[in-house]
């Protein structure tokens, strides 16, 4: 009973004779620091020099249809964009398969349709900047199609390469 009663007062007395006492909690004005990490950037085709260059941009909702609207939208200074007489109505991922789950690499969407208003001036530069800033920044998508106002009017399907050129199919 002596033991015990020595090992519960020796911390008490202990802590009492080191100069710590116990005191309020005490609230301070400034907030406790967050650490936030930021998203990685999506980006998307200029021209610099004339030579095709990808360009971080920040999005709000990290989808394509975002993406897109952005790129159309984008004049920065100090590049070029063929993106000027071109007008972007929306975009499209058709399904590879009707059987098949997403997690089947044979079923995934692989194809996006871009689709600008009927009377839009598409050229390659352009075709260029739609398809490798599609493909440069979701990894399923293999190919672009791109339509001018509707399905019937398909101006051409393309890839892109790493070194950013384009492939006609």
């Amino acid at each position: 009973m002596r033991r015990r009663l020595i090992a519960l007062l020796l911390p008490v007395l202990l802590a009492a004779g080191c100069g710590l006492s116990p005191g309020d909690v005490t609230s301070v004005a400034v907030p406790a620091p967050v650490v936030q990490i930021p998203p990685l950037p999506h980006r998307i085709v200029l021209y610099k020099y004339g030579r095709p260059v990808l360009a971080p941009v920040h999005l709000r909702n990290a989808d394509i249809d975002e993406l897109m609207k952005r790129l159309f939208d984008t004049r920065r200074r100090g590049y070029e964009t063929a993106m000027a007489e071109m007008f972007y109505d929306w975009a499209n991922t058709p399904p590879r398969s009707s059987e098949g789950s997403p997690r089947d690499l044979d079923s995934r969407r692989t194809t996006l349709q871009v689709f600008v208003y009927k009377h839009s001036k598409i050229t390659e530069k352009a075709a260029l900047q739609i398809t490798c800033t599609a493909v440069r920044n979701w990894e399923n998508l293999l190919r672009v199609e791109i339509y001018r106002g509707n399905e019937d009017d398909l101006y051409g399907s393309f890839r892109c390469r790493d070194d950013l050129t384009l492939i006609r199919e």
